[in-house]
């Protein structure tokens, strides 16, 4: 599923995306949504989650609205054959979806251990100033990350 524009781009860190990714899997995880967006995340990258690949179909309303735009955004981005994008909007989800499991997800699933914030803050300040994509680190960088709501 994934394509080779996002396997070149995250060639070098894709063993650790996921190998960090399924270890988050392996913990209890208090949300569904937080489950799938980790398993969707693994199947971006090209792994396989425990329970295997499964989709779910769109539920009631998140509470987490900013949860569900990355889990939809993922999707599209999985069936991205199936959509009828435009080349504008594949490139636009390609690109918003390398920033999701790249750097958005591992700092999303680390930020509620309290005693290795500072050391987690630090690393994805690190990340958003080596993001190649600029506009997408900068955006980021100007909103904060909630841990939960």
């Amino acid at each position: 599923m994934p394509d080779d524009h996002l396997m070149e781009a995250i060639r070098d860190s894709r063993d650790n995306l996921i190998a960090g990714l399924k270890l988050h899997l392996s913990q209890f995880q208090p949300r569904d949504d937080y489950r799938e967006l980790l398993e969707l995340s693994v199947i971006v990258l090209g792994g396989m989650p425990a329970r295997g690949i499964r989709f779910r179909r769109p539920g009631a309303h998140h509470h987490a609205r900013w949860m569900a735009k990355l889990i939809y955004a993922v999707k599209i981005y999985l069936f991205r054959g199936q959509a009828n994008l435009t080349a504008r909007e594949s490139a636009g989800i390609l690109r918003y979806v390398k920033f999701i499991v790249s750097v958005y997800v591992p700092a999303w699933y680390a930020a509620p251990s309290s005693t290795s914030a500072p050391a987690n803050d630090l690393a994805l300040l690190k990340d958003l100033v080596g993001y190649e994509d600029k506009s997408l680190a900068d955006g980021f960088r100007a909103t904060p990350l909630v841990v939960f709501e």
